[in-house]
């Protein structure tokens, strides 16, 4: 499932395409995602990265400027539209942002986060099941796992369906603090 958009990049026309894959890249945050995804991006080489607008960051719309950000670049988000300027020495974008369409000139290196859009021709593209994506590991790209080990996920408990999550309560003063502490058993002195 995850090769279907890689094989929709080559039937559109990207000449080659690399997934990169580590066991501990499914462990660690988005954070550490867009490191390892900008150590790749910086090892292969670039003048424009294209990234999905949502992505496994919960859908935030987060790890595409977080790719840029590592990478010390300019990133546009929600992009529509690109097209080379009249005389090629650039490019034109089209972004959405609150129901309004915004044009904006850029120029690489640059990432652009693009916004999915209904087309009607996109039932005609064709994935060819048999295209496989390049395998890169992070060994392969330079980059060592123990850089991304403070980026694990924290495990936690989870709260069963029914049971009430924890309250917040405010209070005035440090002295009711220190008091419920004393009684959870959570301060001794």
């Amino acid at each position: 499932r995850e090769d279907d958009p890689l094989r929709a990049a080559m039937a559109l026309g990207a000449d080659r395409v690399r997934r990169l894959w580590d066991p501990i890249v499914s462990d660690v945050d988005a954070l550490g995602v867009a490191r390892a995804l900008a150590s790749a991006v910086q090892h292969l080489g670039f003048d424009v990265v294209f990234t999905g607008a949502r992505s496994p960051d919960d859908g935030l719309g987060f790890l595409g400027p977080a790719v840029a950000d590592a990478l010390d670049i300019h990133h546009l988000t929600d992009l529509v539209d690109l097209k080379w300027n009249e005389d090629q020495s650039g490019m034109v974008a089209e972004r959405r942002s609150a129901g309004r369409r915004y044009t904006h000139t850029l120029t690489a290196p640059c990432l652009l986060t693009a916004c999915a859009t209904s087309n009607e021709n996109d039932g005609d593209l064709e994935l060819d099941p048999d295209i496989r994506p390049e395998l890169l590991t992070l060994s392969d790209i330079g980059l060592d796992a123990a850089v991304l080990r403070p980026r694990t996920r924290l495990a936690g408990d989870t709260i069963a369906e029914g049971e009430a999550p924890y309250e917040t309560a405010w209070v005035e003063d440090a002295a009711t603090v220190i008091e419920h502490l004393r009684e959870l058993d959570l301060l001794t002195t």
